[in-house]
């Protein structure tokens, strides 16, 4: 359907043709101030046409997949670690890694997939692959892979079994291969000595060495004398455990300093460390102190409330707060202990609730337990000269039974009970009981013994 209006050839007066003019300049014509219709919204991508002709939001725009870049693969001693830089394309859905045992993209295998920028393919020691990685958009289109040529991963030798080959081959005595043994329960590798002479030199610094030929004994300058040879070496490897000057020395060899380019190590043990950049497979750690851990590095379905240990979890905020239950209640983490899923009693005070911030919505009575002094019992009658029980009185103490009661008897023309409760002190009521004829005249009255009030 054409959206021009049709020319009025008929006469008409001037005012109404000006007024059609003016309208069809309005819908047809292509200036700024025209009027936009529903094609031009949709064209645009501003709005979709639902059912019936409505219009509705568009779909989120989702671009051609990017060529990833930055493609790395680091090989471990099981895993090969392949990493990328993270898309920013707009409507990314994942990444497909794609390997081949060699430099071939034709003969590559789709590996799997990964919603982030990391892939770890567990392939074992001693494996050499290549790899290649791909876009793929929400829409399912599948953008180039990183490059022609792979990128190679190559994971280390498993230490152990070449420590057995090698250990096989030193002791078979038909071995074709060159051996150079030392048999020897300690093993060191000394420096090269300051002084090779027979005459004792002039020390220059502390740790000089002197080695006199004569006697074949190197010796060091301690700052005053030469002693023994008593520096740290290099280099020593001591076959078995043994104990020297009452330390037990267990077998291995011992580096004073050592400067590896690239290492294999099955199982270590550090100390201290201090490390530029790791990519790990598998990360088990007793605690992670960082400052750097931000939640977008964090995935969702990563993380189960299971694997949560809350009894090392503080969340605080930049003034020491830890919100409990969201933005219900404020406790001051510095005097606040709250430990097994209980609020210790005697480190909240009255200044440090907020009574904005509680409500009776969030006490949970069947939560609360008040204690109380046992108050015990107590029974009194007051009667008349005949024997007749005028006044029965009794009090109990504890939670849920009545204070006291009073029971009055009418067979002797009583009217009346009444109860006077008076404060003796802040620990403490009396209660007395009067009793009245029918004429207002007292009968008798009787007081029941101090009341103590638990205080809290």
């Amino acid at each position: 359907m054409s959206s021009k209006l049709p020319f009025v050839s008929s006469d008409i007066p001037r005012d109404l043709r000006a007024f059609i003019d003016r309208v069809r300049e309005l819908i047809t014509g292509s200036g700024t101030n025209r009027i936009v219709t529903v094609g031009d919204l949709v064209s645009g991508g501003i709005a979709a046409q639902g059912p019936g002709g409505a219009l509705t939001s568009p779909a989120a725009a989702v671009a051609p997949p990017a060529t990833p870049t930055n493609v790395q693969a680091s090989g471990a001693i099981q895993n090969i670690i392949v990493t990328w830089d993270a898309p920013l394309y707009a409507g990314h859905s994942h990444a497909e890694v794609w390997g081949s045992a060699t430099d071939d993209l034709g003969a590559a295998v789709q590996l799997g997939m990964a919603p982030g920028a990391i892939f770890v393919d567990s392939v074992g020691p001693s494996v050499t692959r290549y790899y290649w990685v791909r876009f793929v958009n929400t829409q399912g289109a599948r953008g180039a892979f990183n490059a022609v040529a792979g990128v190679m991963g190559q994971t280390g030798s498993d230490v152990e079994y070449l420590l057995d080959t090698l250990t096989d081959a030193a002791l078979d005595p038909t071995s074709p291969y060159t051996k150079f043994a030392v048999r020897a329960d300690l093993f060191y590798v000394v420096p090269e000595p300051t002084f090779n002479q027979e005459a004792t030199p002039t020390a220059t610094a502390v740790g000089d060495l002197w080695y006199q030929p004569s006697s074949d004994l190197t010796r060091t300058w301690n700052g005053s004398i030469w002693s023994s040879f008593s520096v740290t070496l290099p280099f020593v490897v001591n076959s078995t455990q043994q104990t020297i000057n009452g330390v037990v020395v267990p077998p291995g060899v011992y580096m004073d300093a050592a400067y590896i380019k690239n290492g294999t190590i099955t199982n270590a043990k550090i100390g201290n460390a201090a490390i530029d950049n790791a990519k790990i497979a598998n990360l088990d750690a007793g605690k992670i102190n960082t400052g750097f851990l931000s939640a977008d590095r964090i995935q969702a379905g990563s993380i189960s409330a299971a694997k949560l240990d809350t009894s090392y979890l503080t969340v605080s905020d930049a003034s020491d707060f830890v919100g409990v239950g969201g933005a219900a209640a404020d406790v001051n983490a510095n005097t606040t202990t709250i430990s097994g899923g209980k609020i210790t009693s005697n480190s909240i005070t009255a200044t440090q609730i907020q009574t904005g911030s509680l409500v009776a919505s969030n006490i949970n009575t069947a939560k609360i337990t008040i204690g109380v002094s046992s108050f015990g019992s107590y029974t009194n009658q007051v009667t008349d000269s005949n024997g007749q029980v005028l006044i029965s009185q009794s009090i109990s103490g504890g939670i849920g039974t009545p204070l006291f009661s009073v029971a009055v008897s009418t067979s002797s023309g009583a009217q009346a009970a009444s109860i006077a409760c008076s404060f003796l002190s802040s620990t403490s009521i009396g209660i007395t009981v009067t009793l009245r004829s029918t004429t207002g005249a007292v009968l008798t009255s009787t007081t029941i013994p101090t009341i103590q009030i638990a205080t809290f």
